[in-house]
């Protein structure tokens, strides 16, 4: 069963019913599940998949000829020369289809750099072959820089000609879930998976410590699920070390490869990252902490933001929003995230194979380093229920609250969430409600309510005060 992108799914189908011609920009990040989602929308379709492979210009419009070729089961075009893709278009618009085609071109921003003259002819294909006929063409990439600048600018040749444009995120913490319990009835000979996962629970700590590091990137998930079957690992400390910090893994220079794929100068966006990962989130202190000035970093963080590997929270109160100095920024891809917290900083170790102190390293701040993220998976849960936005959080220059929501110009509820090896208590309650009290520009809704989320439960004193005010919530993870 097909999981992920089933809203986009839908979309592309319904596209696809219109009687007219329609051009599709898909795109996402490397790795996130465009290509899987393209294989499900072209099931059971009359359909070209056409990949730009890395190789010459020649090689590559050969390829396509001959792909073209057996689908049209025609020898004249197997036997003939395409100098260019405009000339094998002209091909494909004299046929006739009576059922809808749809022709994928997957990667096609490799093309630019390939044939300079490659958008041109994507305009003349579309506007002047392709629009009459009974066919869509799907323009899918992944690298959002090119993208950005030579499809979704206003000064793009095709800008005018997209139909439909969808940008893949990843996957959330529930679509992950029900991912990872998926079991893959292909593979009988799967050795027994250590790592256990509840089949009856959507909040288990296995899976959360899985998505934790990984995300919702579906290849990353699929890598695991696949190490993890081969493999049988134990704990996540064994996949952890084997998979990602072994200096031969897929895992270990994956993110270098992901930004050399979209910027120029790698070392400053690497110490951005790295300062980030490491706890310093205000602009001014990023900038100090990799001794340059804020001025100098401006530029590289807006191009993180845009690639959407960072972004920028404010509290959800700040009225301001556009002056405000309250401004963190937090790296939204937990695989980043993950990979300037323990491989970048300790790569001097890892080179010389010294993965145990890195090991130690990961083991003595586990919980510190997962607690964000389960607060993330609480925002998720309760935006769920309450459709009111993943913005949540607050703080001032002394405390935070993990979870605000505000409704009516009225603070609606107020939660912590805590993934630590001690139950939530009385005093936990205690200094959420001092936090709440001190918000002075906000009044408490009519139907306020205190949230807890536990990934190791809450005192009796705790559940006896929730039953008796009947305004506190507590959310217990399983383990």
């Amino acid at each position: 069963m097909y999981r992920g992108f089933t809203k986009e799914l839908a979309l592309l189908n319904d596209n696809y019913k219109t009687d007219n011609f329609s051009c599709v920009l898909l795109y996402s990040r490397i790795g996130v599940g465009k290509t899987t989602l393209i294989g499900e929308y072209i099931k059971n379709k009359s359909s070209l998949y056409l990949l730009v492979k890395p190789q010459t210009i020649n090689a590559l419009l050969l390829s396509f000829k001959n792909i073209v070729a057996d689908f049209l089961d025609d020898k004249v075009l197997k036997l003939s020369n395409v100098r260019d893709l405009t000339h094998l278009f002209e091909y494909i618009a004299k046929k006739e289809f009576t059922e809808k085609l749809v022709i994928v071109l997957d990667e096609f921003q490799a093309l630019i750099k390939l044939d300079s003259s490659i958008m041109k002819q994507l305009k003349y294909i579309i506007e002047e072959l392709l629009i009459s006929k009974n066919i869509e063409l799907i323009l899918s990439g992944s690298n959002l820089s090119i993208i950005d600048k030579e499809v979704l600018s206003p000064k793009s040749l095709l800008y005018k000609n997209i139909s439909l444009t969808l940008k893949l995120e990843q996957m959330r913490f529930s679509e992950v879930s029900l991912l990872l319990k998926e079991k893959d009835t292909s593979k009988s000979d799967c050795k027994d998976n250590k790592i256990k996962i509840n089949q009856d629970s959507l909040f288990n700590s296995s899976i959360i410590e899985i998505y934790a590091i990984l995300g919702g990137t579906r290849n990353y998930l699929n890598l695991y699920k696949e190490s993890n079957c081969a493999n049988s690992y134990k704990t996540i400390f064994d996949f952890i070390e084997n998979s990602i910090l072994d200096k031969n893994s897929y895992f270990y220079n994956e993110v270098e490869l992901i930004l050399q794929n979209e910027v120029n100068e790698l070392a400053i966006y690497n110490s951005i990252l790295e300062s980030i990962a490491s706890g310093i989130h205000k602009l001014g202190d990023i900038a100090l902490n990799i001794a340059q000035s804020v001025q100098n970093i401006t530029a590289p963080i807006a191009k993180l933001i845009s690639l959407g590997i960072i972004s920028k929270a404010l509290p959800v109160t700040e009225e301001n929003r556009a002056r405000s100095k309250m401004g963190l920024y937090f790296i939204n891809d937990n695989f980043f995230r993950f990979w300037y917290r323990y491989v970048f900083p300790y790569k001097s170790y890892l080179e010389l194979g010294n993965i145990e102190f890195v090991m130690d390293k990961i083991k003595s701040s586990w919980n510190n380093f997962i607690a964000p993220i389960y607060r993330s998976i609480a925002t998720e849960y309760i935006d769920d229920r309450y459709k009111i936005g993943l913005e949540l959080q607050w703080w001032d220059k002394t405390s935070k609250i993990d979870i605000v929501a505000v409704s009516d110009n009225a603070i609606l509820f107020a939660g912590d969430s805590f993934y630590s090896n001690k139950e939530v208590s009385i005093d936990d309650f205690i200094d959420l409600k001092e936090k709440v009290d001190s918000i002075e520009t906000h009044p408490i809704h009519s139907d306020f309510r205190y949230l807890f989320f536990s990934n190791y439960g809450f005192t009796d004193e705790l559940k006896e005060l929730s039953s008796a005010l009947r305004n506190i919530s507590l959310v217990f993870i399983d383990s």
